[in-house]
C-alpha cells in the first residue's frame, strides 16, 4: 500500500503543474528548494494537467468533464457525475467511496478544480494506433508528426532555486538581489536559504508562467475567468438534462459550489490583494501597455554569473520536449555562451 501511495504522489507531481493560493506562499519557500517535495492538497486552488490531442473523459458518464475535478489519486471526473457518485448510498449505507478507476479513498473535499491545457505539437497518430494494437510491446517514446515544425524556448533556472521559466521571463520574477545570493549559496559562501518574496514566484499574470512553471500563485483575475467558465459549462449541461430531474439535482449542486467559489474569486482577502498588487508592481505588471515600466531583476546583475544557470530549450508549449543537451552546447560554443543564446 505504501508503494501504491508513493506511485501516485510521484505520478501527479511528475505530470501536472498546480495553481497554487497565494495566503499558503509562506510554506512555498520550501518547494522552490526542494524539486520533489510533495506540496499539501490545501494549498491548491487548481491542477493544471496537460493535454496533447487525446479527448479526456470522465470515467463515470464518458463525456468531456464538465467542470472537471481532480482526485487525489489523478483521476478526473464531471462535477456532477462525481457528486452524484460520492452521495450515492449502498446497502451498507453512506460507506467511503474509492475511485472507480484504482479504488484510492475519494471525499468532496480531495477534489480540486482541473485547468487542461492544450499542447500545441501532437504525436503521430501512427504510433498511437501501433501503442493500442500491440498494448503488451516495448514502450517508447511518443514521436511527433514527420515534417512538423516547432519553436523550442530558452529556459533558464537558477541552481539553487526550483523555479524555471523562459529567460525573458525570469528576470521579471527572480530579482538581481536573490541572484546574488542564490550565486554565494552554490559557492558555499552565504548560508540558509535564498530570501524569497511572494514578487519572486510566478503568478498566474506573469509571462510564460502557466506554459511552464511547476507551481503559480493564483491571481484574482484567472480565478474569475476560471469559474465563470466553469458556470457556463454546468448551465449547457442543465439545459442539456431538461429530462432527467435527478441529473439536473446534481448539476444544481454543482452550480452552487461554483457559484460559491467565484463569489469569493470576486471578493478576494484584503492580504491576497495586497500580495497580488505587490508583485503586479515588482514583475512590472502594474504598468499596462507602457513597455518602458521598469521590470525588477532586469539589470545585467542577473548574468553576471551565467555558470550558476541551467539553460536548456524546450516546445514552446510547454510540453516535455527538449533539445537534446549535445545540440545545446554546439548552439553555445557558437554563441560564445549559453547567456548568449537565441531567446527562440
Amino acid at each position: 500500500e505504501r508503494q501504491a501511495e508513493l506511485n501516485r504522489v510521484t505520478f501527479i507531481n511528475a505530470n501536472f503543474r498546480f495553481v497554487l493560493k497565494p495566503m499558503y506562499w509562506l510554506n512555498f519557500k520550501s518547494i522552490a528548494t526542494q524539486a520533489d517535495l510533495q506540496l499539501e492538497w490545501t494549498w491548491i486552488e487548481r491542477v493544471i494537467m496537460p493535454v496533447a490531442g487525446e479527448t479526456v473523459a470522465c470515467p463515470i458518464c464518458l463525456s468531456p468533464p464538465k467542470a472537471a475535478r481532480v482526485a487525489k489519486c489523478g483521476h478526473v471526473f464531471c462535477y456532477p457525475c462525481v457528486l452524484r457518485y460520492l452521495s450515492f448510498e449502498s446497502e451498507r449505507g453512506m460507506v467511503p467511496k474509492k475511485c472507480p478507476i484504482c479504488w484510492a479513498m475519494v471525499t468532496g473535499d480531495d477534489l480540486l478544480p482541473v485547468h487542461f491545457w492544450e499542447a500545441q505539437y501532437h504525436t503521430s497518430a501512427v504510433d498511437k494506433a501501433v501503442a493500442d494494437v500491440t498494448p503488451h510491446s516495448q514502450p517508447s517514446s511518443p514521436k511527433l508528426v514527420s515534417g512538423a515544425h516547432i519553436t523550442m524556448r530558452l529556459m533558464k533556472r537558477p541552481q539553487a532555486v526550483n523555479i524555471c521559466l523562459p529567460r525573458t521571463t525570469l528576470s521579471r520574477v527572480y530579482s538581481a538581489e536573490v541572484a546574488e545570493h542564490a550565486v554565494k549559496v552554490v559557492a558555499g559562501t552565504a548560508g540558509g536559504e535564498p530570501p524569497l518574496e511572494n514578487q519572486h514566484f510566478p503568478w498566474t499574470f506573469t509571462e510564460g508562467a502557466l506554459p511552464f512553471a511547476k507551481f503559480i500563485l493564483a491571481g484574482s483575475d484567472y480565478n474569475r475567468a476560471q469559474y465563470s467558465r466553469e458556470l457556463e459549462e454546468l448551465n449547457r449541461e442543465m439545459k442539456e438534462e431538461a429530462a432527467d430531474s435527478l441529473s439536473q439535482m446534481y448539476v444544481e449542486w454543482a452550480i452552487t459550489s461554483v457559484e460559491t467559489l467565484l463569489k469569493a474569486a470576486q471578493s478576494p482577502t484584503t492580504s491576497d490583494q495586497r500580495l497580488e498588487a505587490r508583485a503586479m508592481k515588482e514583475q512590472g505588471y502594474d504598468n499596462a501597455g507602457d513597455d518602458s515600466a521598469p521590470v525588477q531583476g532586469s539589470s545585467p546583475d542577473g548574468e553576471k554569473h551565467p555558470e550558476q544557470y541551467y539553460y536548456f530549450y524546450q516546445a514552446d508549449d510547454g510540453q516535455h520536449i527538449y533539445m537534446h543537451p549535445l545540440e545545446i552546447r554546439i548552439l553555445a560554443q557558437e554563441h560564445g555562451g549559453f547567456d548568449n543564446l537565441s531567446d527562440t
